[in-house]
């Protein structure tokens, strides 16, 4: 699932080892089936270069969950942070229950008060009886990523990474000093002055042909 963007954007850093993004996966245990989807994305994600933090193999024996909790949220060398969103992690979130309320209370406000809100995503893993994804209320009104369609796995896969490695489908493209038209008629003006008012009369704005209007005299009535 090798992704050319990816490619070029694994460039590397000073020391000369590839600067891999990192992205921290928050996520409810809430089934074994639910975990091994929430695996499997983690070593999809890994394959495409992403340095993914997960507690499966990040969070050891004898150390401090909630304390991990918030050094991944909070700490500036973790650029992404995925919400795997199901049933059971919109319940726990929205009632600050288990390690995903935890993690909640220290997500909402990170959101709500950086100007920049493009660290965290919400990734659908599961939708209601009527195709609504589950998503935490602090969340409703911002975009997501849908994988929960495996027909648009590939596809929504695909803008999780651009999403992670900042490389946007659609980009807008740069703006010129001068509008073309502006500048050649700029430089006619330059070479002749005395046709100023011929100048001004190219550069108004065109009017698209007027449809046939009944009111008009000459109209041809339909």
């Amino acid at each position: 699932m090798s992704n050319p963007e990816v490619e070029k954007s694994n460039e590397k850093n000073g020391n000369g080892k590839p600067d891999n993004p990192k992205l921290f996966i928050s996520y409810s245990w809430s089934s074994p089936d639910h975990q091994e989807w929430v695996i499997k994305l983690a070593k999809e994600l890994c394959a495409e270069a992403v340095d993914v933090i997960f507690d499966k193999w990040d969070l050891k024996e004898g150390m401090d969950a909630l304390a991990f909790m918030e050094k991944m949220v909070s700490d500036d060398s973790v650029k992404k942070v995925a919400l795997i969103c199901d049933r059971q992690y919109k319940e726990k979130a929205d009632s600050r229950t288990g390690g995903v309320g935890t993690e909640t209370q220290i997500i909402s406000p990170e959101i709500y008060s950086k100007t920049d809100q493009n660290k965290f995503v919400a990734i659908i893993a599961e939708k209601d009886e009527d195709g609504k994804p589950f998503l935490p209320t602090y969340y409703k009104s911002r975009k997501y990523i849908d994988l929960s369609d495996e027909d648009l796995y590939l596809q929504n896969f695909e803008q999780l990474l651009r999403w992670i490695y900042d490389k946007p489908l659609h980009v807008k493209p740069d703006l010129v000093r001068f509008p073309p038209l502006v500048g050649q008629l700029f430089a006619r003006f330059m070479l002749d002055p005395s046709h100023a008012k011929e100048l001004l009369f190219e550069a108004r704005p065109r009017r698209s042909p007027e449809r046939n209007d009944p009111n008009k005299s000459g109209a041809v009535p339909s």
